[in-house]
């Protein structure tokens, strides 16, 4: 053998062994090297109401080091005028009560002992419907007239309140109301007025959304804040003995409750075939804002409805 070609040969061979050897301590610093934790929330059904015990579960966190982990848990947020708070914020598992609806906002942080997670975040929302205030009118103003105490303290009182407004409440009249800085339609007025009410209870001015889909139909919404919605479905006034007028082609509720015609065209031209689908769509605006709505709601709509034209033809 060459003597020349061993000390090659033994250099290559220890830089080889150096190589070997500093991967193994590389090996072992990264197995030595702590890592952050991960917060993990369990979600939460969407079915929850005031009152009901809730379980916050944190124990699908984890450590990759698989080191025991400490919890800590913060309620963010909560509806204005909750009095909850956190007893025990420590353990992987807590409860809480909800006292009132609305939207509550918990986050919850591990530690290794040495290094914390990134905070994980739920959005808990409640919404009870004993607490919806829903108040079905014939004419913009009616609530001003015959409900305005009612009204009042229900919004005053932080309930979640549903104004359906059934007619425009524009008597046949569709001519503009003129001063001496603008003109007017006549049924507007009075939307105005009934919008500029609501407003004052609430504190609140008015977010205007004339494109709301409600089943099929395109609706005229205003939201208050924080929980007042008004639903504007623009039917013609019937007149007081459901005969319509001839502005708005003598259509009325009352006819197309009885089959006299067969649809209703609103003021802002949606199409309503029949009085079940106006059934369907008040429907459907309660059941936005309400859980778990009764079955039975139909059949109040019903009765609802033909009260609504006994008040158009008293008034």
């Amino acid at each position: 053998m060459n003597k020349e070609i061993l000390p090659v040969k033994h250099f290559f061979l220890a830089i080889i062994c150096l190589t070997l050897i500093a991967a193994c301590n590389d090996d072992k610093d990264d197995k030595l090297q702590n890592h952050h934790p991960i917060a993990k929330i369990k979600d939460i059904s969407n079915s929850l109401k005031v009152n009901q015990e809730i379980l916050l579960d944190g124990t699908e966190s984890l450590d990759s080091d698989k080191q025991p982990l400490s919890y800590e848990w913060f309620l963010i947020s909560k509806p204005l005028i909750s009095q909850i708070s956190l007893s025990d914020k420590s353990k992987s598992l807590i409860r809480f009560v909800p006292d009132v609806s609305g939207e509550y906002i918990f986050n919850l942080v591990v530690s290794d002992g040495q290094l914390e997670s990134n905070p994980a975040e739920i959005h808990i929302k409640i919404k009870d419907k004993k607490l919806v205030d829903l108040f079905i009118h014939a004419h913009p103003d009616d609530i001003e007239l015959f409900m305005a105490s009612s009204a009042y303290h229900a919004i005053k009182n932080n309930h979640e309140v549903i104004f359906i407004l059934m007619t425009s409440g524009d008597g046949g009249l569709s001519k503009l109301i003129s001063n001496r800085k603008e003109s007017i339609l006549y049924p507007d007025v009075r939307i105005l007025g009934h919008e500029a009410a609501v407003g004052y209870w609430a504190q609140s001015n008015a977010v205007i959304d004339k494109s709301t889909l409600i089943d099929t139909h395109i609706v005229y919404k205003r939201t208050y804040e924080p929980n007042v919605a008004m639903y504007d479905l623009k039917f013609p006034d019937g007149g007081l003995k459901g005969q319509g007028y001839e502005n708005t082609g003598f259509q009325s509720l009352e006819k197309l409750d009885n089959g006299t015609i067969n649809s209703i065209s609103t003021l802002d031209n949606n199409v309503y075939n029949g009085i079940n689908d106006i059934h369907k769509t008040l429907a459907d605006i309660i059941n936005s804002h309400t859980v778990d709505a009764d079955a039975i709601l139909y059949i109040y709509l019903k009765l609802i409805l033909l009260k609504i034209m006994e008040v158009m033809q008293i008034i």
